[in-house]
C-alpha cells in the first residue's frame, strides 16, 4: 500500500481510490466513490463519535468500500466507529479496534461479508454512566434500506450487543439481518 500522511477528504463524485495507508480519517464529501483495498487509521481520535470512515454528507449514489481495514492507529475511548455515516455498502472489510464497529445513521447501508472484531471496552466513557457500550453495527434509524448479510461480528465479554437497533434519528425501515456469523 502506498503511504498517505493525514486526513483523506474525496475531490469529486465516482471518484476511485486505491491501494492506500490512510494515517488520518477519510472524510467522504461526494457520492458515488469506489475506494477499494485500502488500510484507514483515522488517525488522533480527539472528541466522541470519532470514526476511521466519517461519511455523512454524501448521498446517492451510493459509495462503496471493498476489501478494506479500518482499524484506528491509537485506540482510546474516542476511536467511536470504524467507519459511520449513511449511503454506502461495504464488501469484505475487516474493521477492528473501535468502540463500535459500523455507526449506521439515516439509511442506505449495506454491509457485506465483513469481519468485525476486537472491539476495546472502556471503563470510563464520557458518554455512558457504565463504560463503553460496544455494537458490532449500531444502527440510529432515520430511513430505510438498511442491509447487513453475510458478516462475521465477534463481541468480548464486555459489550452490548452485535447488532443494536435504535429510532434515535427516526424510525427505522427496511432492515434486514440475514445470514450472519454472531
Amino acid at each position: 500500500l502506498t503511504p498517505y500522511a493525514g486526513d483523506f477528504v474525496t475531490t469529486g463524485n465516482g471518484q476511485v481510490v486505491e491501494n492506500l495507508d490512510i494515517a488520518g480519517r477519510f472524510k467522504m464529501r461526494h457520492h458515488g466513490v469506489v475506494v477499494r483495498n485500502c488500510l484507514i487509521r483515522g488517525g488522533e481520535p480527539t472528541e466522541a463519535s470519532w470514526g476511521c470512515v466519517e461519511h455523512y454528507q454524501a448521498r446517492s449514489p451510493r459509495s462503496a468500500f471493498y476489501d478494506c481495514t479500518f482499524a484506528p492507529s491509537t485506540t482510546t475511548v474516542y476511536s467511536t466507529n470504524g467507519i459511520q455515516g449513511r449511503d454506502f455498502d461495504i464488501f469484505r472489510c475487516d474493521i477492528q479496534l473501535s468502540v463500535d464497529g459500523v455507526g449506521a445513521q439515516y439509511g442506505n447501508v449495506g454491509i457485506y461479508g465483513c469481519f468485525i472484531h476486537d472491539l476495546p471496552w472502556y471503563a470510563f466513557d464520557p458518554n455512558q454512566r457504565d463504560g463503553s457500550h460496544n455494537d458490532g453495527v449500531q444502527c440510529h434509524g432515520g430511513g430505510g434500506g438498511y442491509i447487513f448479510r453475510g458478516n462475521s461480528i465477534e463481541m468480548g465479554t464486555s459489550t452490548n450487543a452485535c447488532f443494536m437497533v435504535t429510532q434515535d434519528v427516526g424510525a427505522v425501515t427496511g432492515l434486514v439481518i440475514d445470514k450472519n456469523w454472531i
